[in-house]
C-alpha cells in the first residue's frame, strides 16, 4: 500500500472528507438566507427601533457567502491541514512512517489531498451559495416586479 492509497483511506475512515465539504455547503445555504432575511430579522428584534434597510440583492447573497467562507472555510481547513500533518502526536506511527519513508514523501500525499478537498468544497460551496442566492434573492425580486 503506498502513502496516497494509505492517506485516502484515513480521509474516508475518519470522515474527514465530510467535514470541510459540509462546513462549505452550511455556508452557502446559510449566506444568501441571512442577505434574504436580515431585514425582517432586525425588523422583529429591533425593539420599536426603526432601521430601514434596502431590499436583499443577490450581491449581497454572495457577500454574506463569501463572508462566512473566509473566515469559518479557512479555519475549517487549517485546523484539517493540522490534524493531517500530526504525524508524530502517536510515537508508533512517527516511528514506523520515519524509518520507512522521508517527510516530504509523507507529507506530500496529506497536503496535497487536503488542498484538492479544499478546493472541491470551495466549488460546491459556491454553486449552493448561486443557487439559493437565485432561488431566495433573483426569483423574489422577479417576482415582485
Amino acid at each position: 500500500m503506498n502513502l496516497w492509497k494509505l492517506e485516502w483511506l484515513r480521509m474516508i475512515r475518519t470522515f474527514r472528507f465530510l467535514i470541510i465539504p459540509g462546513l462549505f455547503v452550511v455556508s452557502g445555504i446559510l449566506g444568501p438566507v441571512l442577505a434574504r432575511f436580515l431585514p425582517d430579522l432586525i425588523k422583529e428584534v429591533g425593539g420599536g427601533v426603526e432601521i430601514t434597510l434596502p431590499d436583499p440583492t443577490p450581491y449581497e447573497g454572495i457577500v454574506q457567502y463569501l463572508g462566512n467562507v473566509e473566515q469559518l472555510g479557512l479555519l475549517g481547513v487549517a485546523i484539517l491541514a493540522a490534524m493531517t500533518v500530526a504525524f508524530d502526536a502517536k510515537r508508533e506511527i512517527a516511528v514506523f512512517l520515519r524509518s520507512r519513508a522521508s517527510v516530504p514523501s509523507i507529507l506530500t500525499p496529506r497536503l496535497v489531498s487536503i488542498y484538492l478537498l479544499a478546493v472541491v468544497s470551495v466549488a460546491l460551496g459556491t454553486a449552493v451559495a448561486i443557487a439559493m442566492t437565485e432561488l431566495l434573492l433573483v426569483l423574489r425580486r422577479s417576482a415582485m416586479l
